[in-house]
């Protein structure tokens, strides 16, 4: 009975795709593919040796590939560690999580969570690595993902300055979806600027650390964020928000509070962070009071 070339194609991809040696692996699938052994009978080879050997370069270059893309996306974790300990976290980082998507664009996304596993496990061999390796990593792959993340119209300076002082406080405002926000157990933004030029890592600061994560253009960057009341805006924006509830987020006299919140609004439309959320209506939801938001006139 002939096998068909899907058939075939199912039988390659699944012994290539897992880590055991391949002829374990082809024993273990006989019952399910009855035809797959002898191997020489469906690779094209003079002996089964060969045809182990012939499907081993596939298996090989699909492991490596697979590595170099874990090493291509924690880029500044490969540097931290050793060549030899990197392979090693890869290795296993592949048995735990097999790539489930045809696109490695999304497969290093767990290896945070499964280093912080790691280092915490004795057992696993892996305790001389960082304990803020894991909040690295994190911070790697949102950068990855902010980048990948769909664009927006940011809004514009221009779109205030003639806007009047009873329409600020229904201004509606969002995070563009080009931003992240990051809580971190340690301080790994200066780790992160380190690795980045080649320094010497900085010694390990257990101190939590709050990161804005944004793409502007084509470009990424990231700042930690210590000021309480703009995390706490910042988290206010990540859900939509009017500007009056963005102003109440600063936690001063009603004056001051509009006058942070509207210095905090320039700076991340400078960043191109903030986008106006649609409205079909555009109606004033809130009525703009000093006692309020005491919003000022962007042009004095």
């Amino acid at each position: 009975m002939s096998t068909s070339y899907r058939e075939l194609e199912r039988r390659f991809i699944r012994l290539i795709t897992q880590p055991r040696p391949l002829l374990t692996a082809a024993h273990d699938l006989l019952e399910s593919e009855p035809g797959i052994l002898p191997l020489s009978n469906w690779i094209a080879a003079p002996s089964e040796d060969i045809a182990v050997a012939r499907l081993g370069i596939y298996a090989h270059m699909y492991f490596a590939r697979l590595r170099d893309s874990l090493r291509d996306d924690f880029e500044l974790f490969a540097r931290l560690v050793s060549p030899t300990l990197f392979a090693r976290l890869a290795a296993r980082y592949l048995e735990r999580h097999p790539s489930d998507d045809p696109s490695l664009r999304h497969h290093g996304r767990h290896f945070p969570e499964f280093l912080r596993r790691e280092i915490a496990n004795e057992d696993r061999g892996f305790v001389d690595v960082r304990p803020d390796a894991p909040d690295l990593c994190r911070l790697e792959w949102e950068r990855i993902e902010v980048f990948d993340a769909p664009s927006s119209t940011p809004l514009q300076r221009e779109r205030l300055v003639g806007l009047a002082p009873e329409a600020w406080a229904g201004l509606e405002v969002a995070l563009a979806p080009t931003v992240r926000l990051v809580n971190a157990g340690f301080a790994v933004s200066a780790l992160w600027s380190a690795l980045e030029v080649a320094r010497t890592p900085p010694r390990v600061l257990l101190r939590p650390e709050r990161l804005l994560v944004w793409r502007r253009g084509f470009q990424v960057f990231h700042r930690a964020i210590d000021d309480d009341d703009e995390w706490r805006a910042l988290l206010c924006l990540r859900q939509g928000a009017l500007f009056s509830a963005v102003c109440e987020c600063f936690d001063r006299d009603a004056e001051a509070n509009a006058e942070r919140a509207l210095s905090a609004l320039l700076q991340w439309i400078a960043d191109e962070i903030v986008i106006e959320v649609p409205c079909a209506d555009r109606a004033i939801r809130n009525t703009c009071s000093t006692d309020v938001c005491g919003c000022p006139n962007l042009e004095d």
